[in-house]
C-alpha cells in the first residue's frame, strides 16, 4: 500500500477523533485499521462483528466524506471484520 494513503488515514483519523470526541474515538474507531485500497474504494478492518455493524451504522458516511474530502481518490469505503491477523 502507498504510503501517502497511511498518511491520509492518519489524518482522516485526527479528524474524526476531533469531530466525534474522544470517548466514541476510543469506543469505536480507534481499533479501526487501513486495509487496501481497491480503485475508488478502501477497505477498513475491524476485529468485531458488533463493531463493524456499529461504525457501519453510526460513522461510515462521516469516514467516507472525510475520504472524499482528503482528495485521495477514495469515493466509497468498505468496513470489514478481520479478527485474526488483525
Amino acid at each position: 500500500m502507498k504510503p501517502v494513503l497511511r498518511e491520509v488515514w492518519a489524518r482522516i483519523r485526527d479528524r474524526l477523533r476531533a469531530e466525534v470526541g474522544e470517548g466514541p474515538f476510543e469506543s469505536w474507531l480507534q481499533s479501526l485499521i487501513l486495509v487496501e485500497q481497491r480503485g475508488a474504494s478502501v477497505r477498513l478492518a475491524t476485529p468485531t462483528l458488533t463493531m463493524r455493524d456499529f461504525i457501519e451504522a453510526n460513522f461510515k458516511e462521516p469516514i467516507a466524506a472525510e475520504w472524499r474530502r482528503a482528495g485521495a481518490g477514495v469515493d466509497a469505503v468498505e468496513i470489514i471484520v478481520k479478527p485474526n491477523g488483525y
